[in-house]
């Protein structure tokens, strides 16, 4: 259990998030949507990210056209510290197995 400060001191743990029982009205709002494939893309091209497409690489504005003309798309973002970002497209999806 989060200790309780004393007067004037802060606490260290974060505050306890709000528990909304089914049923109830909640004032939180919902989260944002998710960003879309084009987006990243996008994203991804002003952190000069590497794009894969067909096992070739391809320019940042090859991969944006891309992802205009063809909304079923999917991508791939590979991050390394220090390193440029790689986004592979897909144009199956991606199946991730356990």
């Amino acid at each position: 259990p989060p200790s309780n400060p004393k007067f004037g001191q802060r606490s260290s743990q974060p505050p306890l998030a709000p528990v909304v029982r089914k049923g109830e009205k909640s004032d939180i709002p919902p989260p944002p949507p998710p960003k879309s494939p084009l987006e990243h893309v996008q994203e991804m091209a002003k952190k000069d990210a590497i794009f894969i497409s067909g096992g070739k690489e391809i320019s940042s504005d090859k991969a944006i056209e891309m992802f205009k003309k063809d909304k079923n798309l999917n991508i791939g973002i590979q991050r390394s510290k220090g390193k440029r970002p790689i986004v592979s497209i897909y144009a199956r999806p991606i199946v991730i197995e356990n």
